[in-house]
């Protein structure tokens, strides 16, 4: 049916009584489409913003159909066809009126389910019920499950599900290692409050413990799996078949079993139905699409009931509020689709008045839109204090606004992913209000920024390093920002959020990202006050600034759309696709892959920022990838003044997990594609260990970048070896292992490594700064001179460190000899044996166990200086000469070696010495009972042992027995900071 109005008329006398008769019924229809427009605008989503409850324990007539709601559920609805303007209506008698039929465009709509029942069902407590708690524990080795069920999905009848996810928390985990979370559908009604690891409730046990029972507890195949992230993070599973099973036979809805399942001890603990904070609160995510209708082709006019009767209190039960499901071609003014309603005639009305549709709009040339949302929370911010004028606040927790021009606010949000044909309908600005220093209230004005500025250096007086404002305080009209405010508005209390319209700001960066410099937020006022704000670094990020763009989208055609997941999140701009800017080939490009996503996120951020202050290098490119804290990450060509165009040389990538090989080789071959050069040089930045890996991913599930991992991402990077990396530097601790340089020799020619434990400093800006890279710098100079630059650093200069250069060319003559060597003492062992202490005891060690004392119980042995060893100690000649050629073939293979002592770490005032360092170490544990051993023998550490007869001279020796508890991985190394 077309768009319809109805309207009112009442002919005297019997206008009075007229409208006393039919009172309770508009009464009814107006608290139907108060309720149906509360449901349709309602965003529980978001937090922070109210989410309706419904306690009604029958069905609302609302919408398309009857929405069952439970007395526990709390629903989110954004639904395209169920956000009517207010008819209005009048009394006309009954008429037919021929309606063209018109093909009706699927309505499309999400609703986000908040409320069910959980509790944990664990082994170790087999008779406790953990209803009521705040969270579910899930453990590998059927120790801790979880049971989740969401008591009412409030959907259309005629709703098709194209797409159900469950989102859940984590909220801890007890160590790093990784967990795969197992969904199983649960076939036996079960009790929050009374089911235990025995029993399903007080009246019916488990056929299993556990509810592990099959297939009469639960489903023997699972529904789906997940590799559950770090804690703080949110992740969603594909539940869509379950769901549309629930949705056609409610009384099949059991809920879900989730079952960790692992090799290593791990416990995750989830946000429960009954946690704190209600956006970490599981929520059931639905997609769906309503069929269109068919209108005949006339409307005939509803019967209403004639004057005569007399009004009741109890509505008549016919009485329903009935929209169609046909969505106008033409513009409205919320940009969405809008649903008309008729009213059905009670069993006794008379055929006096009807209700007839008075107007049928033909389609306009505007498309209709279907709804979306993004919610961005990441950005940069810092405050500008006259009081302080040289200061800088870029890291600081919160941010600070006082009237009087004393303190401003500076804040941009990371670039704006929408679809190309969104139209933005509305943009929210949030900021949490932490404190205010009395009880007056602050006005606040924002304004568009015109210039770009820096969040680690933008000052009173400065807006960037070397960069002033027109106006100290960016006061200056027009070069600093806009004289007009974009809005004004009163900042509430503390505890609250203060919330602004800047729709207009957000259009104009959506349509031209390069303009998009931000808001200055400034107090006003002739009262004294201070209000402080959480920032972007703010400890918690559910305080952190939100930007809630709401927009629309045209659907292509009138057939069904397939219907994609569009959920608050940041789209990073796809880089590297497209034709390349057309580029002549230059010197060097070097790629810095930085993991910060860890302890070492604000130096490395401090760090990479000082790439910008370099003067342009015409032989030289530097290309970022930075993985930061809080899914902060980004893609970018280091621009002299950090003068970035987003979306031409910096992209913004939301999280991406620097420990998964994909990311890194994509990193590379998008380098060399878009930025080609005669040489390149990768730099891996981050926490690191030999015999476990680099580039530790915090969020991720402590995801780290293994032996295996990175030789795979640079074999596909590199084609499998049809080009080479110049220089490879691995810029973490202990990464300086044989074993470690054999997994990468194929793609490589350079490699730089620490043996011991490293120091961070904004070494390649150093390394740049002193030294002048051009056409015919080649990579051996350009390997040497980080690592001199390094060693050099004045700020290392009492520290205890090394660094080396390899030359993986020849790192086959080096592993044959090794091989010569392993098999000679191996053969030989009677003999050698009893010598082993003593020369294990002399030789150089590095700090891999128990770090800041390096001791006979480390497993990384100085490869030359225990050759050295060997030689002195062996028995015969023909031994000896066996160490001679290993030792040549050491000395053509080590390039360089700088090492220094000093205080080893921070902590003790002992000396620590590495003068007998030399360059490359090799794993040689002081027995066979460790946990690095026994993986090291059985070959899952590197391709070094199944190609190498070390780890069986290691067998030889050693043994393989395991030790009496299971052996645990040793704890990763500090990167340290001078």
């Amino acid at each position: 049916m077309p768009f319809t109005r109805f309207e009112l008329r009442s002919q005297a006398p019997r206008g009075q009584v007229y409208w006393m008769l039919w009172a309770p019924l508009f009464l009814f229809l107006a608290l139907g489409f108060r309720s149906l427009l509360m449901d349709g605008c309602t965003k529980g989503a978001f937090a922070g913003m109210p989410i309706v409850e419904d306690n009604a324990s029958q069905a609302l007539a609302s919408g398309t159909g009857a929405f069952a709601v439970g007395t526990r559920a709390l629903y989110d609805l954004q639904d395209a066809n169920l956000r009517p303007p207010m008819p209005s209506l009048r009394l006309l008698p009954a008429t037919k009126v021929p309606v063209p039929f018109t093909a009706p465009l699927p309505p499309l709509g999400m609703i986000t389910v908040h409320g069910g029942q959980d509790t944990t069902l664990e082994v170790w407590t087999p008779n406790t019920n953990w209803g009521a708690d705040a969270h579910l524990r899930v453990r590998q080795g059927n120790i801790a499950s979880a049971l989740v069920r969401f008591e009412a999905i409030p959907l259309p009848p005629s709703a098709q599900i194209s797409k159900a996810t469950l989102r859940l928390f984590v909220v801890s985990q007890s160590n790093w290692r990784r967990l795969s979370l197992m969904v199983y559908r649960v076939h036996r009604p079960w009790d929050e409050a009374s089911a235990t690891w025995w029993q399903a409730s007080d009246v019916e046990p488990w056929a299993v413990g556990g509810c592990d029972g099959v297939p009469d507890d639960r489903e023997g195949a699972p529904l789906a799996q997940a590799l559950l992230p770090g804690r703080d993070q949110s992740f969603e599973i594909d539940i869509t078949e379950a769901v549309r099973a629930w949705v056609a036979a409610p009384e099949s809805n059991r809920g879900l079993l989730l079952k960790g399942e692992g090799k290593a001890p791990v416990e995750y603990v989830l946000a429960s139905f009954e946690y704190g904070l209600t956006d970490r609160q599981p929520c059931l995510i639905i997609h769906y699409t309503l069929p269109t209708s068919t209108p005949g082709p006339t409307a005939t006019g509803l019967p209403t009931p004639s004057a005569t009767q007399m009004p009741t209190e109890t509505p008549p039960p016919t009485s329903t509020l009935l929209p169609t499901e046909t969505v106008t071609a033409g513009p409205t003014p919320s940009n969405l689709p809008t649903p008309t309603a008729s009213i059905s005639p009670s069993k006794t009305a008379t055929p006096t008045p009807s209700l007839t549709p008075t107007e049928t709009p033909t389609p306009g040339p505007s498309p209709t839109l279907m709804a979306g949302s993004v919610i961005l929370r990441t950005g940069t911010d810092t405050t500008l204090h006259a009081w302080f004028p040289e200061n800088n606040y870029g890291n600081e927790a919160r941010l600070t606004l006082r009237q009087g021009n004393v303190a401003s606010v500076l804040l941009r949000f990371a670039p704006i992913s929408l679809p190309s044909a969104a139209v933005v309908n509305s943009a929210e600005l949030r900021l949490y209000v932490t404190s205010q220093s009395n009880v007056h209230a602050l006005n606040l004005a924002a304004y568009r920024l015109q210039r770009s500025w820096d969040e680690l250096s933008a000052d009173w007086h400065r807006a960037s390093s070397g960069q002033q404002w027109s106006v100290a305080g960016c006061n200056g009209v027009p070069a600093d920002r806009e004289g007009a405010a974009l809005g004004r508005v009163v900042a509430p209390s503390a505890g609250n959020w203060l919330e602004m319209d800047v729709t207009s700001a957000v259009r104009q960066w959506v349509a031209a990202p390069e303009k998009n410099h931000g808001l200055l937020l400034k107090g006003e006022g002739s009262v004294s006050v201070e209000s402080r704000l959480a920032s972007f670094e703010y400890r918690d990020p559910a305080f952190r600034p939100v930007l809630i763009i709401h927009y629309g989208l045209p659907y292509p055609g009138p057939s069904p759309i397939p219907t994609g997941t569009i959920v608050p999140t940041k789209v990073p701009t796809p880089e590297g696709t497209g034709t390349p800017r057309p580029r002549p080939s230059i010197a060097w490009t070097l790629m810095i892959y930085a993991a910060g996503d860890n302890n070492l996120s604000e130096y490395l951020k401090n760090d990479l920022r000082l790439l910008e202050n370099l003067p342009a290098n015409p032989n030289v490119e530097i290309l970022v990838l930075v993985d930061l804290a809080n899914n902060y990450s980004w893609r970018y060509e280091v621009q002299p003044g950090g003068n970035y165009t987003f979306g031409v040389n910096k992209w913004f990538l939301g999280e991406v997990n620097t420990g998964d090989p994909a990311t890194l080789s994509d990193f590379i071959a998008w380098g060399r594609q878009n930025y080609p050069a005669e040489h390149y040089c990768l730099a891996i930045i981050d926490h690191g260990r030999g015999t476990a890996g680099i580039a530790r991913d915090e969020t991720d599930g402590y995801d780290i970048l293994t032996a295996a991992e990175l030789r795979a991402a640079l074999r596909d990077a590199t084609q499998d070896g049809a080009w080479k990396i110049d220089v490879l530097h691995y810029y973490a601790c202990l990464m300086g292992l044989f074993e470690q340089a054999y997994e990468v020799e194929d793609y490589a020619d350079y490699w730089v490594a620490c043996q011991n434990i490293g120091w961070l400093i904004p070494l390649y800006e150093r390394y740049l700064s002193a030294h002048q890279v051009g056409a015919n710098t080649t990579p051996r100079e350009v390997a040497v001179g980080i690592a001199e630059t390094y060693h050099r650093d004045p700020l290392l200069a009492e520290a205890l460190r090394d660094i080396s250069v390899l030359d993986l060319r020849r790192i086959g003559t080096v592993s044959q000899a090794l091989d010569a060597l392993a098999g000679a003492l191996s053969a030989n062992m009677g003999r050698v044996r009893p010598l082993i202490p003593a020369v294990r005891n002399a030789t150089q060690k590095l700090d891999s166990r128990d770090y800041f004392r390096i001791s006979n119980y480390d497993e990384y042995l100085d490869l030359y200086d225990l050759v050295l060893r060997l030689q002195e100690h062996l028995p015969d000649s023909a031994l000896v000469a066996v160490t001679k050629e290993l030792l040549d073939a050491l000395e053509d293979f080590i390039v360089v070696s700088y090492h220094d002592d000093g205080r080893g770490g921070v902590v003790g005032p002992s000396e620590q010495s590495l003068a007998q360092v030399h360059g490359i170490s090799i794993f040689f544990p002081p027995d066979g009972t460790t946990w690095d051993y026994n993986h090291y023998v059985a070959h899952r550490l590197f391709r070094f042992t199944r190609e190498n007869t070390w780890d069986d001279f290691l067998v030889a020796l050693y043994g393989t027995k395991r030790p009496p508890q299971a052996p645990i991985e040793v704890e990763w190394p500090p990167m340290l900071r001078p």
